[in-house]
């Protein structure tokens, strides 16, 4: 049920209506999705969601190649593949508005850098600068979702994904990449941020990957990549040459910070274990390093994040439910098991209903997702439909 109306500086009447936002992260350890990877176990979120906001790391190994020369779509184009096969299986049937038709009519305004002042055939946009991700002809005449925004700086992907009935209301997407990897700059470490409004209300969505590593140094590196990605992010407009408050993260109404944080605890690889085996989370998290810094007012200070009541999402052999060590003949580098991979966030409007991790086997990594009701401020009936008749 929408709030009582309000109004805004020039005294027209808004209301408040309440959206479900699923965002979810995942580090896929450079590997390429197998066609028959099902998806929907990690997007099924008990009812049906508005938004999707997928994050990847590492959709592409973290070599040489990709990192200094040439960027590899190819990965990234078949995970959105998957997404959209298992959104449309999950929303097929959910959204009882539909549209028929697969072009949509926009208001005239700004999305990215460029003005749009047409009708438009989905996805509004691609922030990559390449062509447009296309749908299948199956997807074509059913999908209940539509990618609004999709970005990639080398291992790292973003994804916006909106329900079709709203995402007409959707405008000024612009897009931010901060480097913090090799040399500072370079983009095998760093973060990825979209920033967007939906009627009234703004949202800034950042997808990062940090620094790895367990030693002392690593930690301080990713305190300083944290620092570095809020301070550098920022998302041009279009209509003015000045730097602005709306232009940062911290301008948004709404922020919410996904990726493969790579913070450990602060314990013995064998104590990290035993509790495991034990799920004594509370005793794993008190020495979880994310947590200490927040608390500390080093790096986080202000942000939210849910409960944690499960198990560490990282390090795994692959295909299997074992951490990496447990099995004597596995070849892979040894790492203590950790929380590496979280969901954020800050702002107003804003409330978790749940929080929780896939048992996916495909990488070394769980995906993590978090599902929030959120408040979005749009038009009054009455202010819609004066715009309707003019």
């Amino acid at each position: 049920m929408p709030d009582d109306p309000q109004k805004d500086c020039q005294g027209e009447e808004f209301t408040t209506k309440h959206l479900r936002i699923a965002v979810c992260s995942w580090n896929v350890a450079g590997r390429t999705p197998p066609t028959n990877l099902n998806l929907t176990d990690l997007l099924d979120c008990d009812g049906l969601v508005d938004i999707y906001i997928m994050g990847f790391q590492e959709v592409v190994p973290l070599n040489v190649w990709n990192v200094c020369f040439l960027e590899d779509s190819e990965p990234a184009n078949q995970w959105q593949i998957l997404i959209e096969d298992a959104m449309n299986r999950l929303g097929c049937g959910s959204d009882g508005s539909m549209m028929e038709s697969n072009n949509l009519i926009l208001p005239s305004g700004v999305l990215g850098n460029r003005i749009y002042e047409e009708s438009l055939t989905v996805p509004l946009i691609s922030l990559d600068g390449n062509v447009p991700y296309k749908l299948s002809g199956h997807s074509r005449k059913q999908a209940s979702y539509v990618r609004v925004a999709s970005k990639q700086m080398v291992g790292i992907h973003i994804s916006i994904w909106v329900r079709r009935t709203i995402c007409k209301f959707v405008h000024s997407l612009s897009v931010s990449c901060v480097g913090v990897g090799l040399m500072g700059c370079l983009g095998n470490k760093g973060s990825i941020a979209v920033s967007m409004k939906l009627h009234q209300t703004s949202f800034c969505f950042i997808c990062s990957h940090l620094t790895s590593g367990i030693e002392k140094e690593h930690e301080e590196r990713r305190n300083s990549d944290a620092a570095e990605i809020l301070k550098r992010t920022y998302f041009p407009l279009c209509n003015t040459a000045a730097r602005s408050n709306l232009e940062s993260v911290w301008g948004h109404d709404q922020i919410f910070w996904l990726g493969d944080f790579n913070y450990r605890l602060d314990l013995k690889d064998n104590e990290i274990r035993y509790l495991v085996a034990e799920k004594n989370w509370t005793c794993l998290f008190e020495k979880d390093q994310l947590r200490k810094h927040s608390m500390k007012g080093y790096i986080f200070e202000g942000w939210h994040e849910g409960i944690i009541d499960f198990p560490p999402t990282y390090k795994y052999e692959f295909g299997s439910n074992q951490y990496a060590g447990e099995n004597l003949g596995y070849k892979d580098k040894q790492r203590p098991p950790a929380w590496c991979d979280r969901v954020l966030w800050r702002g107003r409007g804003m409330k978790l209903l749940s929080y929780r991790r896939a048992e996916y086997t495909f990488s070394d990594h769980r995906p993590v997702i978090a599902i929030f009701s959120s408040e979005v401020l749009m038009p009054s009936s009455d202010q819609i439909s004066r715009a309707n008749k003019t």
